[in-house]
């Protein structure tokens, strides 16, 4: 809710009209942000979306163009594929909009966390359950701290990523530039995100085709009202 003296605005209309401190910022979102949701909707309860409820539930959430930019035979499950749509409307979109807005009052360096190896965070791990959430929300947290304190089920490869990823944070945090020992440093231009995987899935990369890989054309102009 907005209006009182807390929030006033809804801050990206806030951040449109400049009101964003002139400081380098690092933003992004993971790859499969809506699955964690789609599965607590859904599955969790015992009652995944099923194929003949797709098509409705799709266009009563997001509307009939997105039934057509997310069709069911693009996903392994009606899940997974309301999930996608959901990702790239809440997060992944809205992260790339918040680039644009604040990139007039500094540096603002773009990073996905795109790793669908990873083993999902410790309070998912626990309800023993075969949904694949790939890089869902909250996955990233654990490569960086240890999420509720424990230990990640890491390999080799999740330890390596981990390592890279504490040298960004850290280094943004120390000279305000997100650098990891030989890996592309994370873009400050528009449009540029860093892609972070395993090696064996590519490595960290960095990618221009976010925009569109998320529809963020369709997702942006029904933001826009």
């Amino acid at each position: 809710m907005t209006g009182g003296a807390f929030l006033p605005v809804q801050p990206e209309q806030a951040l449109a009209k400049g009101a964003a401190a002139r400081v380098p910022v690092i933003n992004g979102a993971n790859e499969d942000e809506g699955r964690l949701f789609a599965f607590s909707r859904f599955d969790l309860t015992g009652s995944p979306l099923t194929a003949e409820q797709y098509p409705r539930v799709m266009r009563d959430d997001f509307g009939e163009e997105a039934l057509a930019r997310y069709p069911l035979s693009g996903y392994p499950t009606p899940t997974v594929g309301y999930a996608t749509a959901l990702g790239d409307a809440v997060f992944a979109c809205a992260a790339l909009r918040l680039d644009g807005l604040l990139k007039a009052r500094g540096p603002v360096y773009s990073y996905e966390f795109a790793d669908r190896t990873s083993p999902p965070f410790a309070s998912l791990r626990n309800l023993h359950t075969d949904f694949d959430f790939g890089a869902t929300h909250v996955n990233e947290v654990q490569y960086l701290f240890k999420h509720f304190g424990l230990e990640s089920p890491f390999d080799a490869q999740h330890r390596a990523l981990s390592r890279q990823m504490i040298q960004y944070w850290g280094s943004f945090v120390r000279d305000g530039v997100p650098r990891a020992a030989g890996q592309p440093t994370m873009p400050a231009g528009p449009g540029v995100v860093l892609s972070l995987k395993t090696a064996s899935k590519g490595g960290d990369t960095l990618s221009t085709t976010a925009h569109e890989e998320h529809h963020c054309d369709l997702w942006d102009r029904l933001a826009a009202g």
